[in-house]
């Protein structure tokens, strides 16, 4: 492609092939503004969504249900999910205690604690998981017993991250994984003493961006997203 008329660096993959998903010059991408032309790459592509969102069955719907507050924890419900296989996971629930007790009073009735028994199990997917508490897809309702913000304990061999990402359709997840049951206790005090107005620290943001060989689109955005915001 001649530098008089650049390849448009758009995002996205062809998973078929590891090229760009869409791959445009700007003369093309002018005849698509203009109507004058729809390239063929766009074409197929568009198709492919068309056939997808056709034979889907979409939820309409995600996140919680209807009349369900997403920002309060007495409507929406907090849950803790340990690993069956997690050693240590007694002491580290106890390192939390201050953590789950401030959890437990925001949240009340639709507060959890997946342990023993309800802990994640090895290579439990998440629709193994939910189906043991009677919960299936679509819109949360913390009353059937799986609360909308879900914090997972342990590293990715413990509970992966494959289930995590499952979840996370579905739920609002986060994770903590320390090296020591001391980091969890000093942890959970930082998330107490913050929230209960005890300790007041300055707002600050991190950005950061990475640029891979041969790929335009990283590049760009490394040099005129990210940089100019430091």
């Amino acid at each position: 492609m001649s530098n008089a008329n650049p390849r448009i660096a758009f995002n996205g993959v062809n998973a078929a092939n590891g090229q760009y998903g869409l791959q445009l010059d700007g003369r093309q991408l002018a005849d698509l503004i203009f109507g004058n032309a729809s390239p063929v790459e766009l074409r197929a592509q568009k198709d492919k969504y068309d056939d997808a969102i056709r034979n889907a069955n979409l939820p309409t719907h995600r996140g919680v249900g209807e009349g369900i507050d997403a920002t309060n924890l007495a409507q929406a419900g907090w849950g803790i999910i340990f690993a069956h296989a997690d050693l240590h996971r007694e002491a580290i629930q106890e390192a939390l205690q201050p953590l789950l007790a401030l959890r437990k009073a925001q949240a009340g009735e639709h507060f959890r604690i997946f342990t023993s028994v309800d802990a994640y199990r090895p290579n439990e997917s998440k629709l193994d998981f939910l189906r043991r508490f009677k919960v299936g897809s679509g819109a949360v309702d913390p009353k059937r017993g799986v609360p909308y913000y879900l914090l997972l304990i342990g590293s990715p061999e413990l509970i992966p991250y494959e289930f995590q990402y499952q979840l996370d359709v579905q739920f609002a997840v986060g994770r903590l994984d320390f090296d020591a049951v001391a980091q969890y206790a000093s942890y959970a005090a930082s998330v107490v003493a913050a929230e209960q107005g005890q300790t007041r620290l300055a707002r600050t943001a991190s950005f950061f961006s990475v640029t891979h060989a041969d790929d335009d689109a990283t590049a760009f955005t490394d040099q005129y997203l990210v940089h100019p915001l430091l």
